[in-house]
């Protein structure tokens, strides 16, 4: 008979993947923010760009109009009506006045728009020494859990069946891996009390991974 000494199947997130995760959405803040001022600064350059291509292709009407007049007036014939020309010039001219109010508001706004962009950007660079802290915090807790959670497990058959066997699993609280001495993990308001709250909710933790360990090794998942 399987030996049932655990109920939880979930493994713990502790306070080092914790802080991480909490970095890490700042930094898909960041990402989603410069995201989006750089869609508004294309959306700026293809206004731009249609205001210029419309003067262009006006240019271009107005020089075939002015080529046959003066044709016209060169050989001393009727100058031509040039219907079709005048007609795409005059939806042309239309074009360009609400095309180039949207590039004047656009080139306004577009050097506040990289302002912000290049901001983010320097933010997001100058947490990059942070987030690699935090990894490495991350990294070791969840090394120590993991292996700590494996050792718990096999201390609490071994008590619980008189193996006689141990594997020190108990010294994890000697290894003071929550809240590092490190800026994203401090917190004025955080009292004495409350931070040896959060030291042993974390080493309950493991207790709670040893269970989740043992209940994947016993449905044959781990």
């Amino acid at each position: 008979m399987a030996l049932l000494l655990f109920k939880s199947k979930e493994l713990i997130v502790g306070p080092a993947r914790a802080a991480l995760n909490t970095h890490l959405a700042v930094l898909n803040d960041i990402n989603d923010q410069r995201a989006k001022l750089s869609e508004r600064i294309i959306s700026v350059n293809r206004d731009v760009q249609d205001a210029e291509d419309i003067n262009a292709r006006i240019a271009a009407v107005q020089s075939t109009i002015d080529a046959a007049i003066a044709d016209a007036a060169y050989h001393r014939t009727p100058e031509p009506p040039l219907t079709n020309e005048r007609k795409q010039l005059a939806e042309l001219e239309q074009r360009l006045k609400f095309a180039s109010k949207l590039a004047r508001r656009g080139t306004t706004i577009l050097p506040r728009l990289r302002a912000d962009s290049e901001s983010l950007l320097a933010q997001r660079d100058g947490m990059k020494s942070t987030t690699d802290r935090l990894l490495w915090d991350a990294c070791v807790e969840a090394a120590a859990h993991k292996t700590f959670a494996a050792f718990t497990a096999a201390d609490t058959i071994a008590k619980a069946r008189g193996f006689g066997i141990f594997y020190g699993s108990g010294l994890y609280a000697d290894m003071y891996l929550p809240l590092p001495l490190h800026p994203a993990y401090t917190n004025p308001s955080l009292t004495p009390e409350a931070a040896q709250q959060i030291r042993q909710a974390d080493i309950g933790a493991v207790h709670t991974d040893a269970e989740a360990f043992i209940n994947q090794l016993l449905s044959g998942e781990g």
